[in-house]
């Protein structure tokens, strides 16, 4: 049986909207010409904003999806994460 390792709790940000995580939920049906959801989501309290775009947006894009909603809005700023599961590159 293999000895245990010790536990490294990740790091908390210090407030609302310092650390977040990105992922994309696709294929979907198309509806207005948008076919996948931008889950962002906020690492401090667990809020999500989601957004409904087309495939063909880029990730500079989806950054200004995130800049024009949250960072205006809220002043802080921010670093992303990419969530392990998720198989976009960001």
């Amino acid at each position: 049986m293999k000895k245990a390792e010790e536990l490294h709790p990740l790091e908390l940000p210090e407030g609302s909207w310092q650390k977040i995580s990105i992922d994309i939920i696709e294929p979907l049906p198309k509806s207005n010409r948008q076919d996948i959801i931008v889950v962002i989501v906020n690492q401090f309290t667990k809020m999500i904003r989601l957004k409904a775009i087309i495939t063909t947006i880029s990730l500079k894009n989806i950054a200004k999806i995130y800049r024009d909603k949250n960072y205006i809005k809220y002043h802080k700023r921010f670093s992303a994460t990419k969530n392990p599961n998720s198989h976009q590159n960001l």
